[in-house]
């Protein structure tokens, strides 16, 4: 079975004349995008807030493990674990005790795993020709991938170290085909698999393809990695109660489940198809020098193209759940680039193509620079993207001084690690959070969903019980009524504060602690409350505040019951004369409370107000002064004037 080439792309082999510039081109364009990746790293390495958002959340589980604190416990307020297997964690956790508490020691983590994974890249492709340019262009378009596979591979996740442990594993199983060989390769799938969850599909497909091809001799290391990878998830369940297995399993299994299907290919296709083309020659070289009767299976081929094709379809398992980020594609980028490279080897090998097409040798490695010259280009990324400016890094350190300044407990959502920069206590992180309730079903009755429960009440009984003075949310203009309601915007500066990669999300949002979710009575002379007093109404005074317009409202929010308002009060007088005739008290669209005025002493208003009328989040509460009536002139009001000093608005609860 052979392939030539056509007659209309003949012109291609006339370039065969520049292959050695074009080979030359391509080295410097690969080894340029490893030096960039290295110099991106480097700078990124010390930036000390978040690249991503959910980085915070790595840290403050590495900084617990630090702490000598076992991870895998019941959820507290303080803290909940990610949805990841824990080998990252600890490794973070073991180089913070030398280097510092903070996204350094973890960003190194990741950086030298991702270095390993082209160094292996490099090895396995040299290794089957002994030539440089496949192996330099293998890890090139692994570097290069950098951007379009979310600028993941150098920040504080679990990701890279994934990638290399189950690089690291193949290579070293393929190589050493010993007893020890074996063992060491099966320890290390079950390190990546205690890394990322998502080494089981790759070991499911990889698996069968080793041991089929192999005639059975990677039994060893098979029967090893599944014996040691079963003890120790057994071990920490049991020593964990079974959260190990809620955290790291059940969450990770229950996910939602997307609804397109071919959404992985769609965002692959258009970027990677040149090295996907070379990537399908190789294994169709793999089946073409594969025979059935007899069977003979090229073993060492046979392996390649597995486990190329194992990250390929589990970076497109991840594309089948909802909430997938552009770091799902590092898998399969990984894949490709080894089967790119590999089809290299074969272009280049001596008589690696075949006889019939061995003659037209040049025209296949012009095509093959071509498409790889086309692969470089569409990977093409700005590399100040990818860096926060400086700009950034003063919005944060402005970030952190407002939260140093909040009195009492603060709970920063979404970006726990903050919390620590600011002195403050750290508590439960967002995304793990979010990732465990996610799905919650209050009528269900399995252990997951009672153990979802535990992690949702966890946090709903800080909430009620307002355990936090103020709480920080990423959405602007974000309540959690009635226990806390926004007070303020802290997003002063547009464009800038967000993370350089990830969901572009930030603190912005910042609640105070509802002074009356029950009721009580309203702090009227409290300026931390100037953003409940929505509508003509001065500053906070000693004794209260002014109505200053014939209409002033204010936002309150109360838990479904019902209440009984009072309000004391006195029109403003001049020489005992008020201007102001009439007074009516409304909630929401209804009028609860209307008097005539007469006299200028304080006076107390109330009136009942039914659960049935108290709405969800904020209810408008609004006084409105008429300034005349039918016996009297109409009064003109100079804006800004007092119209009536408000001493005290109390809630009542029946």
């Amino acid at each position: 079975m052979a392939l030539t080439l056509r007659k209309p792309f003949t012109w291609v082999a006339s370039l065969g004349q520049y292959i050695g510039i074009l080979n030359v081109i391509l080295i410097a364009i690969a080894v340029g995008y490893i030096l960039l990746f290295l110099v991106l790293a480097v700078i990124r390495l010390n930036y000390p807030f978040e690249l991503e958002w959910i980085e915070g959340a790595y840290i403050d589980e590495a900084r617990w493990i630090a702490e000598g604190i076992f991870p895998y416990q019941p959820p507290s307020i303080q803290f909940i674990p990610t949805s990841k297997t824990p080998f990252f964690f600890y490794l973070s956790a073991f180089l913070m005790k030398w280097l510092e508490v903070g996204f350094f020691a973890p960003r190194l983590v990741s950086i030298l795993a991702t270095l390993g994974c082209l160094f292996i890249l490099f090895r396995i492709t040299w290794e089957e020709g002994r030539l440089l340019l496949p192996a330099v262009i293998s890890a090139g378009l692994y570097a290069a991938s950098y951007r379009f596979s979310g600028a993941w591979m150098d920040i504080a996740k679990t990701d890279a170290l994934f990638l290399f442990l189950v690089l690291a594993a193949f290579y070293l199983g393929r190589r050493y085909q010993t007893w020890w060989g074996g063992l060491v390769s099966g320890g290390l799938f079950v390190l990546a698999y205690f890394t990322k969850q998502l080494t089981l599909p790759v070991v499911l497909i990889l698996a069968p393809v080793s041991l089929l091809v192999s005639r059975g001799r990677t039994w060893l290391m098979w029967l090893f990695a599944g014996i040691l990878g079963l003890a120790v998830f057994i071990y920490f369940d049991r020593i964990s109660n079974g959260w190990f297995s809620f955290y790291t399993f059940d969450i990770v299994t229950s996910h939602g489940k997307a609804t397109d299907y071919i959404l992985f290919w769609k965002k692959f296709l258009p970027v990677m198809f040149p090295a996907l083309l070379l990537a399908l020659y190789y294994g169709y070289l793999v089946i073409a020098r594969s025979k059935l009767v007899p069977l003979i299976l090229p073993t060492r081929m046979w392996e390649n193209a597995g486990l190329g094709a194992a990250l390929v379809l589990t970076s497109w398992s991840i594309y089948l759940k909802t909430w997938t980020y552009d770091n799902a594609m590092m898998m399969a980028c990984l894949g490709i680039s080894l089967l790119a490279g590999l089809a290299l080897v074969e272009i280049y090998r001596p008589n690696g193509l075949g006889e019939q097409s061995q003659r037209n040798v040049t025209g296949w490695r012009t095509y093959a620079s071509i498409l790889l010259l086309i692969q470089f280009l569409f990977l093409v990324y700005n590399p100040m993207d990818q860096l926060p400016k400086r700009e950034d890094r003063v919005a944060a350190q402005a970030f952190l001084k407002r939260v140093e300044g909040l009195s009492g407990e603060v709970l920063l959502f979404n970006h726990g690690f903050m919390n620590d920069q600011a002195g403050k206590t750290q508590y439960l992180h967002g995304a793990p959070y979010s990732d465990m309730v996610s799905g919650f079903d209050w009528n269900a009755t399995s252990e997951t969903q009672q153990r979802k429960a535990l992690v949702k009440d966890s946090l709903d009984q800080a909430i009620e019980s307002q355990v936090f003075d103020w709480v920080i949310l990423d959405q602007p203009e974000r309540n959690w009524t009635p226990y806390y309601v926004y007070v303020e915007d802290l997003s002063v500066v547009p464009g800038v504060f967000y993370p350089v990669t990830g969901a572009p999300t930030r603190p912005e949002s910042l609640l105070i602690k509802n002074p009356i979710p029950s009721g009580g009575l309203l702090p009227l002379n409290d300026e931390r409350f100037n953003t409940f007093f929505v509508d003509g109404w001065s500053d906070p005074q000693e004794w209260g505040r002014w109505m200053e317009s014939e209409k002033a409202m204010v936002h309150i929010s109360l838990e479904k019951n019902e209440y009984l308002l009072k309000i004391r009060a006195r029109p403003y007088c001049v020489d005992d004369q008020t201007i102001a005739r009439r007074l009516l008290i409304g909630w929401n669209e209804h009028v609860y409370f209307e008097t005539e005025i007469t006299g200028c002493d304080p006076d107390i208003y109330q009136f009942y107000i039914p659960e049935t009328k108290i709405a969800n989040g904020l209810n408008d509460l609004w006084l409105q002064i008429s300034t005349d009536d039918q016996n009297r002139e109409t009064t003109i009001i100079r804006p800004g004037a007092p119209l009536a000093a408000v001493y005290s608005i109390e809630f009542i609860q029946d």
